[in-house]
C-alpha cells in the first residue's frame, strides 16, 4: 500500500502540474516493494509481478475521485516506464496465479502471527484486545444464540411431523441478527475502537436482532416438544409464552423472580452441541419461593439434586431475587430437555428431593478429596484453587485482582487509549484487597466463595460437584472503575499465580483454533530489542478462548475466557488477563475520544462508569492431557445451552410430571475431536425442490509437534453425516467452501484431518 494522499495534476498549463514528480514517487515505491522479493540466485528481482494494495482509514469516501486519480497515475506511469513496468488493476487471485508461475520465486513459510503490533516508541496496540468488554461479550452471545437458533430450526423443520411447518421458521427469520452480527465483525466494532455513539449503534442492532429472533426460537422449542398432552399437567408448549432470560449473568429473570409458593416454572434447555453435556444452571428466586423448592426432570419425572444459595452482591441492572437455585442436568446432543422448578405451596407436604440450603462456612471442605477445591486465607481474604493433577502432584493457583494505572502521555509519547495499552512508569499493578470478610457456601451440588475487593470489584469462585471435566469457574465483576479522585485511567486484570516453572513460555489460541507459542521478551521472526521500553504491554497477546502455561513437565495450567481479552505471562508461572479498562485520554489513533465508558452511554454525562461482569474457567492437567481438557471446555463454553422459561400449571406428583414428550433429540453423538460448528437450512431455490442443509464440521486438535496435539484425539476423525438426522435418508452430499461455493460431490462419511474445517451441502430424499 502506498500510504499517501495523492493528487495527479496532468494539465501542463497549470502551475501545479506534477506528473513527473508523481511518476517518480510511484516508481520508487514499486522498486522498494519489489526489493523484498528475491530470485533463486539471491539477486533482487521483481518476480514479474508486484502487488500494491489500496486502503487506509478515513479515506476513499468519494470513489469516483479516487478511481479518476488512479486512472491518471496508471496512464502516465505506463507512458513513462512502459519498457520495464506495466501498471494495471488486478485481484489477489490473479497475483497469486502469476507468482506460482514464476520458477525463480522462493516462498517463505511463516507459522506464527504478527502480535503484538508496535508502531512508535511506547505504542503497543494491545489495549484493544480488551477495550469495551461488554460489547465484546454481547457480540459473542449474539453469535452463539444465532447459531443455536439456526441449528434448532434446521433439525426440527426436517422432522416429518414438522416438515415445512409455519410453526418452525427456518427461512427468512434470521436476517436482522445475521446482518447485525456481520456488521459487528468490522475492525472497529468487535475490537472496541469505535466512537461511543457508533458502539451504541452496534449494540442496538444486535439487541434488535436478538429480540426479533426470540419469538421464532421459542416457537421452534415448543414445536420440538410435541404439542398438547392430554394430561392434567400440560407440557410447557401449552404454557404461557416462554421467554429467554439474557440477563441471567446478573441474576435477572422476570419469570423465575416472580415465582411464589405454589408456582411452577418450566425450564427448557436446548443443547446446540453435538455431544452429551452436563449443564450447570443457576436461576434467581425470591426468598419465599426458595424456602421449599424442587427440580424435576419433566421427561422422566425424577428429582434433580439442587441447592439454594443467597444472591451475591447486587450488580447494576440486576434483578430483585434474594436467592439462587443451582442444579446440574445431563443433556443429550442437539436436544431439547425440560425441567420443572416447583415452589411448594404452604399447604403442600414436603416431598423427596427438596433443594438443600447451602451452608455458609469458611471451610470449603465439600470438595476435599475431589479433583478441585477452594481455600480462603482468613487473614487476607486471598482465594486459592487447588487441583489434583496426578498421584504425586497438586497444583495451587492463587486468584487475584489488580489494576495498572494508565499512562497519560505527559512525556510526549502516546497515552493509554482505545488501541494502546500503556501502564504508567511504574509498570506494576496495584493489588485490590478485600474490603470485607469473604463468604463461602457449600452444598452437595456446588461450592462457592465470594470476596469483595473495595467498592468496585468482586470475585466469586465456583466448583461444581462431580463435574465430568474438573475445573473452577471464576466470575469477576468490575466497575464502575474510579477515576474521579486521582484523575487517572485504570486497566484491571485478573492474575492467576501457580508456581510452575514455565521458563518464560505460554501459549494462546489464534481465533479459537491453533495454539500459538509465546515467549516473554522474544519474537521468532526478529530480534526483540524493546525489553525495557514497555515490559508489560509488549508481552500481551490476544486470546479469544484459551491461554495455557507451558514449559513445566509436571503440569499445565489452562485459562479460558467468555470473550476476547488481552493476556500475558509477565512472570513465570503466572497468567494475567485484562478484563476491563477505562481511560481518560485519546491515544491519537483515530477514535478521537477517550475510551471512557459510562452506564449512560456517553462520555460527558454525570453518571457512573460502566460495570462489566464475566467468567474465566481454570483447569490444571498433566501436559499430555491439557489439549483434550481445554478444547472440550472451550467448545462447551462457546456453544452454550440456550434456556427458556415459562410458568406452567400443575401439582407435583400428578401423572403429568413424567412426560416423554418433554424432551427431544434427533442426533447421534459426534466424536470428541469433532465439533459441529453449524447446521443451517438452505433456501429452497438451492435445494432443487428438496430439503437441504449446510453443515460445517471442525477438527479440534492439532498435528504432532504443535501445542494443541493430543496423542489420540489428533488422529483423523470420521463423521457419518447421516447420524446428524438419522430419521432422514440422504440423497446427495456436495462439498462447499466456507462461503458456500460448490466444490464437487462428497461421500456421506467425511474424513477430517487435524485442524481441518469442512463444509457440506446435504440434500435429503
Amino acid at each position: 500500500m502506498i500510504d499517501v494522499v495523492f493528487c495527479v495534476q496532468d494539465d501542463p498549463s497549470l502551475e501545479d502540474y506534477n506528473v513527473p514528480a508523481m511518476v517518480t514517487q510511484f516508481v520508487r515505491a514499486v522498486d522498494e516493494q519489489a526489493g523484498w522479493f528475491l530470485g533463486s540466485n539471491g539477486s533482487t528481482a521483481y518476480g514479474g509481478d508486484v502487488m500494491l494494495t489500496m486502503g487506509t482509514d478515513f479515506t476513499y469516501g468519494a470513489a469516483p475521485y479516487w478511481y479518476d486519480q488512479i486512472d491518471r497515475l496508471v496512464r502516465h506511469v505506463n507512458a513513462a516506464e512502459g519498457s520495464r513496468m506495466n501498471v494495471f488493476y488486478s485481484t489477489p487471485a490473479a497475483y497469486l496465479d502469476a507468482k506460482r508461475g514464476n520458477p525463480d520465486m522462493r516462498w517463505p513459510l511463516k507459522r506464527g502471527d504478527f502480535f503484538p503490533y508496535r508502531w512508535t516508541p511506547h505504542q503497543y496496540w494491545t489495549g484493544y484486545f480488551t477495550s469495551r468488554p461488554t460489547l465484546k461479550a454481547f457480540i459473542r452471545r449474539g453469535g452463539e444464540f444465532l447459531r443455536a437458533a439456526k441449528s434448532l430450526a434446521a433439525i426440527v423443520s426436517l422432522q416429518k411431523s414438522h416438515a415445512d411447518s409455519p410453526a418452525v421458521p427456518w427461512e427468512g427469520a434470521f436476517g436482522p441478527l445475521t446482518e447485525a452480527m456481520a456488521i459487528a465483525q468490522h475492525h472497529d466494532a468487535v475490537s472496541g475502537t469505535a466512537k461511543q455513539h457508533v458502539t451504541d449503534d452496534y449494540a442496538a442492532r444486535i439487541a434488535r436482532g436478538v429480540d426479533g429472533l426470540e419469538g421464532h426460537f421459542i416457537r421452534t422449542l415448543t414445536a420440538a416438544l410435541g404439542g398438547t398432552a392430554a394430561s392434567q399437567t400440560p407440557p410447557p408448549s401449552d404454557a404461557a409464552i416462554a421467554t429467554r432470560c439474557p440477563l441471567l449473568n446478573v441474576s435477572a429473570c422476570p419469570v423465575t423472580e416472580a415465582m411464589e409458593p405454589g408456582d411452577t416454572v418450566a425450564t427448557m434447555a436446548y443443547n446446540p452441541l453435538a455431544w452429551t453435556r452436563v449443564e450447570h444452571v443457576r436461576i434467581p428466586l425470591s426468598a419465599a419461593a426458595a424456602r421449599r423448592v424442587v427440580v424435576v426432570d419433566a421427561g422422566s419425572g425424577e428429582r434433580v439434586p439442587a441447592a439454594v444459595f443467597p444472591s451475591g452482591e447486587p450488580a447494576p441492572l440486576s434483578g430483585s431475587a434474594s436467592s439462587q437455585l443451582a442444579f446440574s442436568v445431563t443433556l443429550p446432543p442437539l436436544s431439547v430437555s425440560t425441567f420443572f422448578v416447583r415452589s411448594l405451596g404452604k399447604d403442600e407436604p414436603d416431598v423427596e428431593g427438596l433443594a438443600e440450603a447451602a451452608e455458609e462456612t469458611l471451610d470449603i471442605s465439600q470438595t476435599r478429596g475431589g479433583p478441585v477445591s477452594v481455600s480462603v486465607d482468613e487473614q487476607t481474604g486471598a482465594l486459592s484453587v487447588e487441583f489434583v493433577v496426578s498421584a504425586g502432584f497438586n497444583l495451587t493457583a492463587s486468584v487475584n485482582a489488580a489494576y495498572y494505572t494508565s499512562h497519560d502521555g505527559d512525556d510526549g509519547f502516546v497515552p493509554s487509549g482505545a488501541y494502546v495499552f500503556r501502564p504508567d512508569s511504574s509498570q506494576t499493578a496495584t493489588a485490590l484487597v478485600p474490603s470485607s470478610p469473604p463468604r463461602a457456601f457449600v452444598s452437595r451440588v456446588l461450592a462457592e466463595t465470594r470476596v469483595s475487593l473495595g467498592r468496585w470489584t468482586s470475585v466469586a469462585v465456583r466448583v461444581w460437584t462431580d463435574d465430568p471435566i474438573p475445573h473452577a469457574e471464576v466470575e469477576w465483576t468490575v466497575g464502575p472503575i474510579p477515576v474521579e479522585l486521582d484523575g487517572a485511567g485504570k486497566e484491571v486484570i485478573m492474575r492467576y499465580s501457580t508456581g510452575l516453572d514455565t521458563r518464560g513460555t505460554w501459549a494462546t489460541d489464534s481465533n479459537g483454533r491453533d495454539m500459538q507459542r509465546r515467549r516473554r521478551n522474544h519474537r521468532d521472526d526478529w530480534r526483540f530489542k524493546n525489553v525495557t521500553e514497555e515490559p508489560v504491554a509488549s508481552n500481551y497477546y490476544p486470546f479469544g478462548s484459551v491461554a495455557t502455561l507451558t514449559g513445566d513437565a509436571r503440569a499445565g495450567f489452562h485459562l479460558l475466557t467468555d470473550r476476547s481479552q488481552g493476556v500475558g505471562s509477565i512472570r513465570d508461572g503466572e497468567l494475567e488477563a485484562m478484563v476491563h479498562r477505562r481511560n481518560l485520554h485519546d491515544d491519537w489513533l483515530g477514535v478521537g475520544e477517550p475510551m471512557n465508558e459510562t452506564q449512560c452511554g456517553c462520555i460527558e454525562c454525570d453518571c457512573p462508569g460502566l460495570t462489566a461482569r464475566g467468567t474465566h474457567l481454570l483447569a490444571a492437567t498433566t501436559p499430555a492431557t491439557g489439549p483434550r481438557t481445554y478444547r472440550t471446555l472451550q467448545t462447551m463454553s462457546q456453544t452454550p445451552t440456550q434456556l427458556a422459561f415459562a410458568k406452567v400449571h400443575g401439582i407435583l406428583g400428578s401423572s403429568g410430571w413424567g412426560n416423554p414428550r418433554a424432551s427431544f433429540s434427533s442426533t447421534r453423538e459426534m466424536p470428541r475431536n469433532v465439533h459441529v460448528v453449524s447446521i443451517e437450512r438452505m433456501p429452497k431455490n438451492e435445494c432443487a425442490g428438496a430439503a437441504c442443509v449446510k453443515v460445517v464440521l471442525a477438527h479440534l486438535f492439532e498435528s504432532e509437534g504443535c501445542v494443541g496435539h493430543d496423542a489420540a484425539l489428533s488422529a483423523p476423525a470420521k463423521v457419518d453425516l447421516s447420524s446428524l438426522l438419522p430419521g432422514r435418508a440422504i440423497a446427495s452430499v456436495e462439498e462447499l467452501t466456507l462461503s458456500g461455493t460448490p466444490l464437487g460431490p462428497l461421500d456421506a462419511v467425511v474424513i477430517l484431518e487435524a485442524m481441518e474445517i469442512r463444509a457440506a451441502k446435504v440434500t435429503f430424499a
